[in-house]
């Protein structure tokens, strides 16, 4: 009789957990790729997991980041989903100094947040650039129009090549979340990432 209960709650707990996650997308963008329901330390998402010629792809969790990067066999790639904190109520600016001493964004105030608008979210949900001001501007915009300009304010900042973005949700304060969409894709759907608390 007891192992039936603990039975029923470990499926019922299961169930309820499956509800939370967001549809599995429908398509993927390889017949060698299927998705896989990933999460990490109080986030999900759904991701690919592809056997192509050029290798194995998928994402990984890193929990010293924390958040999901993307390997082509044992071979890291980059970050593509990593979660911060911040104390409830803060602004988004304050994660500015974190950023810039963990060398992900330039050590300069002429990199700062600016409101983004990447694609439709509901009404929760803020999204947020890092892009250039001051000199900073003025230097990207001297970059001679034939060539590619490197991202004026570092790694994790906007880009003329490549979607990276800053998200926040206000069902769950004190989180952000950077999402690196790349420029051809990389492998996962960042319109299902789901925070829990």
């Amino acid at each position: 009789m007891v192992c039936r209960f603990v039975l029923a709650l470990v499926l019922v707990s299961a169930a309820a957990h499956a509800a939370d996650r967001p549809p599995q997308p429908s398509q993927t963008s390889d017949p060698a790729c299927e998705w896989q329901w990933l999460e990490g330390q109080g986030v999900g998402l759904w991701a690919e997991s592809c056997k192509l010629r050029t290798g194995h792809w998928h994402l990984t969790w890193e929990h010293e980041m924390p958040g999901f990067s993307l390997w082509v066999d044992d071979q890291r790639q980059t970050m593509v989903m990593q979660l911060f904190t911040l104390p409830v109520g803060a602004s988004i600016n304050e994660l500015l100094p974190e950023l810039r001493s963990r060398a992900l964004i330039a050590d300069t105030d002429d990199c700062v947040f600016q409101p983004a608008s990447v694609r439709p979210v509901p009404r929760t949900i803020q999204q947020f650039e890092i892009k250039p001001i001051g000199e900073a501007l003025k230097k990207f915009e001297a970059t001679p129009k034939d060539e590619i300009p490197e991202p004026p304010c570092g790694d994790y900042a906007w880009s003329t090549h490549g979607t990276r973005y800053f998200q926040t949700d206000l069902r769950h304060p004190g989180k952000v979340v950077y999402i690196d969409e790349g420029q051809d894709g990389t492998f996962y759907d960042p319109r299902t990432i789901t925070l829990t608390d």
